[in-house]
């Protein structure tokens, strides 16, 4: 424990300069200087309370926008979702509809056809009396 007090007491603090430099038309930020004319560019420790409230309140304001938006979209994907489900509905129902219909045509024409049937065999009942 003595010896990582000791250790901790010898060790300086220094700041890093911090360079920001042009290369090939980007910006680049490194701890050395990279040519002539580059800036040398202080990070600074720690902002006011003033600046913090006002990062935090347009932060605040900033995620509110997000969230709406987000809520906007998510209003929107619902309405087309039951409109997608609104024409699937209405689409098996009309499929519904023209299978009813074959149903019925299938059906008056096995009627007719039985209708003949019955109509030559009383036909042939009334030859043999």
């Amino acid at each position: 424990m003595k010896y990582l007090i000791l250790f901790l007491l010898s060790i300086s603090v220094t700041q890093a300069s911090v360079y920001k430099c042009k290369d090939n038309g980007k910006t680049i930020y490194q701890s050395t200087p990279c040519s002539i004319g580059d800036k040398e560019h202080d990070l600074g420790t720690d902002i006011s309370i003033a600046k913090q409230k006002a990062a935090k309140a347009k932060l605040n304001r900033d995620m509110a926008v997000y969230y709406e938006r987000k809520k906007a979209e998510r209003v929107e994907r619902n309405k087309e979702r039951i409109i997608r489900a609104e024409e699937n509905k209405a689409s098996a129902s009309y499929a519904n509809a023209k299978a009813n219909r074959a149903q019925v045509y299938q059906q008056s024409r096995a009627a007719k056809a039985l209708e003949k049937i019955n109509d030559i065999k009383q036909t042939q009942v009334i030859r043999r009396y």
